[in-house]
């Protein structure tokens, strides 16, 4: 991640990854807003 941007090397790696990507993508695109919002009303 560079600045709160999502960058793809592309590189397999073994292992787990430690970031949490698909958090990033729900965060990003403001899906995690969205369901806040759902809670709160």
């Amino acid at each position: 991640m560079i600045e709160d941007n999502l960058h793809f090397t592309y590189e397999l790696r073994d292992g787990i990854a430690k970031e949490k990507i698909g958090y990033l993508i729900l965060r990003k695109e403001k899906v995690i807003d969205l369901l806040n919002n759902m809670k709160m009303d």
